[in-house]
């Protein structure tokens, strides 16, 4: 089964994640007020429109979202569902407001967890009873093969071997009919589960004719081997034909809790690691037993819940008939189109609210006689508890509008007597993958776990943004490499453009003219706010949203390329600091607010942090590599000389501030040394003088001086008289013309001097 230290882990007080991910991390350090009158417009379920949500005066907004049922991996229908629903409580917390007291139930009490349990309890059970292959093994797998046929393919069956109760299957006809079967493009769409049951059979049947092969080869070590991949490849097949074989065998009770625990576990992780935020609160069924045959008995007090041979059903048409209540609130018509035998209900569209124990299944005492909860009854118990008699906004996959939802509604209504139990119903659309509904039963599904290998969560979070969350979306590879890739580039590359031109001081101003270019971008940003906000108000239009941001980064990134002027620095860096809060505010990254861009997340692996330290020798050798190309381009005669210079400036004057020292070896690579920073711009002085760093510290104190200054006091004094515009000298001391020559000589010195200042000011 599953790993014992897994067992009742998330009971501990503190779990979820909780060091990870907290609230801190997406509220602001100054919350907004919430603010009702100009604040969202939900789409509502029950109305079929857009409505506001209630003012709670700062009370709070109480959020019931119905969890999962914990049996298998996370899917991608899964994460579609949960992160839409983290985006709308992140806006409506981080943006509009509101204090948010979110509720999620896990269902650890259900017919599938049971299943399973059972299913893999038979299987391990069968697998230690057969240690190598042999006749008898393939035989018994081959019984078990046409059962599940039997009951899953029926018209397969009995098209290609005579029926069930006819002899030997024949593998080579059957596994065509299976792979002819599973290419039927009209019968898969009208038998949804058709696929994954011809699947499994598929597999099954192919791993039998691998090990009827191995066994002719008559290997003693290839029949060990093999016992073991035939029972992997036939599981599907193999588990629930071994449950129903010995359907009446009891099983130890914990191994129920255990599938549990070891599924929910791995669901938080998943959610965890897609950054979606833990419930303040997580309720189990487990848990609330004793509240759930209280809620019922609270029904059948109300004329509302009758009992059955020892289960308890709800009696829809009583309750539609009451004048007071409405059944079918969510859909229309609803009522009777459930696919439930009549058995002992007095309608088939009465729904279990207590079921009475089975042979095989963990139960508990009621006033009924033993048994265990139905589905839907858990919900309004557990929301009821925590919530009393309203709950403001109700969420989850439109998957269960209905029953689940449309029967949870008219129980909870009934028990409270009420006609508005939920203000607010919220349902995210269905996820598809190649035009089939996700869905476990059809194992089609994507797992977080696989999901998390090709894409980041940022990457994934980014797809359903782009969809509205109530749509149906059809997932595949094209809107990944289409739209989200070059999405997330885009916004990198404006942070990374943002950041690299906020380190350029000749251009980045502090207050630089407000000119047109500036006013025409601010006006730009002040619309792309009000737009945004508008978007989020109309039932948190995320792709409106993005748009929105996607524009105003185009246009930043117009005006920062500009090919000439200064950048108002307060502008720019107030739009990209905004943007990011934006985009924090959806989720899309964890770190602190203040920074400018965000976390690197490769596919598969933890997101990358650039340290701080970095970005500055960076700097220096993009600005080294700048150099070297203009120079290569300018093709001078002195390249080589300039060369020379630019790696001198490099050595003397760049990196001594940022803590390294370069000492050049004559014939021999440079020592590179990790020296302390010198204060102020310069090589570091407090290392001891050497004939190499005299020189270069000499030639930073010269490259220091103006040109226009150079040949005046107190530089040089006593030799001249007069000076031209650019500060050349025109007479010596005495008021006498210089010579040709000598003036040739000295605007040399100039020019030379005037090469080496703009090297200084280039970095200081």
């Amino acid at each position: 089964m599953f790993p014992l230290s897994l067992s009742r882990l998330l009971r501990s007080p503190g779990y979820l994640y909780r060091s990870r991910f907290s609230r801190a991390l997406t509220t602001p350090s100054n919350p907004p007020q919430q603010n009702t009158e100009h604040g969202p417009r939900i789409f509502n379920s029950l109305t079929k429109s857009k409505t506001p949500l209630p003012d709670t005066s700062g009370e709070p907004l109480k959020w019931y979202s119905c969890g999962p049922t914990v049996y298998d991996s996370s899917h991608l229908g899964h994460a579609r569902n949960y992160v839409a629903q983290d985006v709308i409580r992140r806006v409506l917390a981080d943006y509009f407001g509101y204090n948010i007291h979110y509720v999620m139930n896990v269902t650890d009490i259900d017919d599938k967890i049971i299943g399973r349990t059972r299913e893999q309890y038979f299987l391990e059970k069968f697998s230690s009873t057969h240690t190598r292959l042999s006749s008898d093994l393939l035989s018994e797998i081959e019984i078990l093969l046409k059962q599940f046929l039997s009951s899953r393919i029926p018209d397969l069956l009995h098209r290609n071997s005579g029926g069930p109760q006819a002899g030997p299957l024949c593998w080579s006809a059957l596994l065509e009919a299976l792979q002819e079967t599973g290419r039927s493009e009209a019968a898969l769409r009208a038998n949804e589960s058709l696929k994954g049951n011809v699947s499994f059979a598929t597999r099954c049947l192919e791993a039998l004719v691998t090990a009827q092969s191995i066994l002719e080869l008559g290997e003693p070590a290839a029949a060990r081997d093999g016992v073991a991949q035939l029972i992997l490849q036939s599981k599907e097949v193999l588990g629930p034909m071994l449950n129903a074989k010995f359907h009446d065998e009891s099983i130890d009770p914990d191994l129920f809790g255990r599938t549990a625990d070891f599924w929910e576990a791995q669901f938080f992780h998943d959610m965890a690691r897609l950054n979606v935020l833990p419930p303040d609160t997580v309720t189990r069924a487990s848990e609330y037993v004793l509240e759930i045959v209280d809620f019922i008995t609270g029904i059948i007090h109300k004329g509302y819940g009758y009992v059955s041979n020892g289960s308890v059903y709800f009696d829809t048409a009583k309750f539609s008939a009451s004048g007071v209540h409405q059944y079918n609130k969510l859909v229309a018509g609803a009522i009777g189109t459930q696919q439930n035998s009549q058995g002992d209900k007095k309608s088939a569209a009465d729904f279990a609210l207590w079921k009475a124990a089975k042979p095989g299944e963990p139960s508990w005492a009621s006033p009924w006689g033993p048994g265990r909860p139905g589905w839907h009854i858990e919900c309004s118990a557990m929301a009821s508890s925590i919530f009393g008699a309203n709950i403001h906004i109700h969420s989850g996959g439109v998957d269960l509008m209905f029953p689940h939802h449309t029967n949870e509604l008219a129980q909870s209504e009934a028990f409270h007597n009420c006609s508005d139990w939920v203000d607010c119903f919220i349902h995210v659309g269905h996820l598809h993958i190649d035009g089939y509904k996700m869905s476990k039963s059809l194992k089609n599904f994507i797992t977080i776990e696989d999901l998390l290998k090709r894409y980041t969560a940022r990457q994934i979070r980014l797809a359903f943004l782009l969809r509205p969350w109530d749509s149906n979306l059809d997932y595949s590879d094209v809107i990944m490499t289409q739209e989200v890739l070059p999405l997330e580039a885009s916004l990198n590359n404006f942070f990374s453009l943002v950041s690299s031109s906020s380190r350029n001081d000749a251009t980045f101003k502090h207050g630089c003219t407000f000119g047109a270019s500036e006013r025409h971008l601010k006006e730009k940003f002040d619309n792309t706010k009000v737009t945004f906000h508008k978007a989020l108000c109309d039932s948190i239009n995320t792709p409106a949203s993005i748009a929105a941001i996607r524009s105003l980064v185009s246009q930043t990134n117009t005006y920062l390329n500009q090919s000439s002027g200064s950048i108002d620095s307060f502008l720019v860096l107030g739009i990209s600091r905004w943007i990011m809060r934006m985009l924090r505010i959806f989720g899309l990254d964890a770190l602190d607010a203040t920074r400018v861009g965000w976390s690197i997340q490769p596919s598969g692996s933890d997101e990358i942090t650039v340290k701080p330290e970095l970005p500055p020798y960076l700097q220096a050798l993009s600005s080294f590599r700048d150099d070297i190309r203009k120079i290569a381009r300018d093709k001078s005669p002195s390249m080589g000389r300039d060369i020379l210079t630019l790696c001198d400036r490099m050595r003397d004057t760049v990196l001594p501030p940022m803590g390294v020292q370069l000492a050049d070896q004559p014939g021999r690579p440079t020592v590179i040394k990790f020296v302390e920073r010198s204060r102020g711009r310069g090589p570091n002085l407090t290392q001891l003088p050497t004939r190499e760093s005299t020189q270069s510290s000499k030639r930073l104190e010269r490259s220091k001086i103006n040109p226009s200054d150079m040949f005046k006091p107190p530089h040089v004094t006593g030799q001249y008289g007069s000076w031209d515009e650019q500060g050349v000298p025109l007479t010596d001391a005495d008021g006498m013309d210089l010579s040709k020559n000598q003036r040739k000589k000295l605007q040399k010195q100039w020019k030379f001097q005037q090469a080496l200042h703009e090297q200084f000011e280039n970095f200081h």
